[in-house]
């Protein structure tokens, strides 16, 4: 894992993708890419000084599983002293859903 860390960092440097005292805002639904990502991002955030905001999404499209998921996501930030914003959304499903889903998260 450090190999990797050490990557992440150095790619970060060279490309300008942050910098110190940037609040860095990222998309965090619980599953494992957002995972890797916000506990990568918050491990580097220490030695390149800038802070992590997560953003979160319930759709409430899967009932109370959706509920669980947005407080497993909180409790996650909790534990890795990251603020959090949620947005709720209550959606219909039905066709079009993913396109209606995208567009309600890039609004946020």
């Amino acid at each position: 894992m450090d190999n990797f860390l050490r990557k992440l960092k150095k790619f970060v440097l060279e490309n300008n993708l942050i910098s110190a005292k940037d609040k860095v805002v990222v998309g965090f639904s619980g599953g494992p890419d957002s995972m890797a990502l916000i506990h990568s991002l918050w491990k580097i955030s220490f030695e390149l000084n800038f802070h992590i905001i997560a953003a979160h999404v319930n759709y409430h499209l899967r009932g109370q599983d959706s509920n669980e998921e947005e407080k497993f996501v909180r409790n996650i930030c909790m534990d890795l002293n990251i603020p959090i914003l949620v947005k709720q959304a209550k959606m219909e499903t039905n066709t079009g859903i993913e396109n209606k889903a995208r567009e309600i998260r890039f609004n946020f």
